[in-house]
Formats: structure tokens, sequence, C-alpha cells
């Protein structure tokens, strides 16, 4: 049997799924910090282009309007720019 949500609990549920993603971004953040200087970071740098990518989907889904988390946003497009740069310049 399909069980149908009403309008409070999808609302509750996109809400659930955004706490979600700000705490998977901020665990991410935490680690990126501390593993900055190892080879993982390559890797870690997709699993945060993914993680930023959902929230900024579920954001505009949601209009909702988080200075903390956007702010958080701008914290991770900037850390990841100076491992772009170098992985680019290390395919040459």
């Amino acid at each position: 049997m399909k069980k149908s949500f009403n309008h409070k609990e999808l609302i509750d549920l996109n809400l659930d799924r955004y706490n979600q993603y700000k705490r998977e971004l901020l665990c991410l953040y935490k680690r990126m910090v501390l593993d900055e200087h190892t080879k993982n970071i390559y890797r870690m740098n997709a699993n945060i282009n993914m993680a930023l990518n959902s929230l900024l989907n579920n954001l505009e889904q949601q209009s909702i309007h988080d200075k903390e988390t956007v702010e958080l946003m701008r914290k991770f497009i900037e850390l990841l720019k100076p491992y772009r740069i170098l992985k680019d310049e290390k395919e040459k």
C-alpha cells in the first residue's frame, strides 16, 4: 500500500534531509582541514563537490536562506581552489 504524505510531512522530510547535508558538509570540512596535506585530498574534493551540489539543489528547491550554510559553502569553495590548480598542473 502506497503511503501518501501531506504537505507538512513533506516539508519536515526535506528539512531533515537539508540538516543531514549540513552535518555531512561540516564533517567533510573538518576532515579536509585535518587531511589537507595528504593525497586523500583529491578523493575528498569529489565528495565535497557532490555534497555541495546536493545541498545547493536542496536549498534551491526549498528556498531556504541560511547564512551559516552559505558561509560554509564559501569556505569549501575557497579551500578547494588551490587543490584544483595543483591537480590541473600535475596532469599537464
